[in-house]
């Protein structure tokens, strides 16, 4: 299998992982679910807040993704959709 691009890389926090499970998230929380939603939301012209791309996941969860110097992309934390973003996304 050919080795993944650094700059398409995803890492998620002790932090975040801990918040998707304290916020209702089902199942399990991987790297390559996140990876998926964000390569599909970048050629789109994904928003930037604060220097964060959130990225939604489903049941009303987003994860927040920042690019870390190094070229990966880091999953902060994961908090709730908010109502602006629900409506969005619809």
């Amino acid at each position: 299998m050919p080795r993944r691009r650094k700059s398409t890389m995803v890492v998620i926090t002790d932090h975040a992982r801990q918040r998707w499970r304290e916020r209702g998230g089902r199942g399990e929380f991987t790297a390559g679910e996140v990876r998926r939603h964000l390569l599909g939301m970048l050629p789109a012209g994904a928003e930037v807040r604060n220097m964060a791309i959130e990225v939604p996941l489903g049941g009303g969860l987003v994860a927040v993704c920042v690019p870390e110097l190094e070229g990966y992309w880091l999953v902060a934390t994961v908090k709730r959709m908010e109502v602006r973003d629900a409506e969005e996304a619809v």
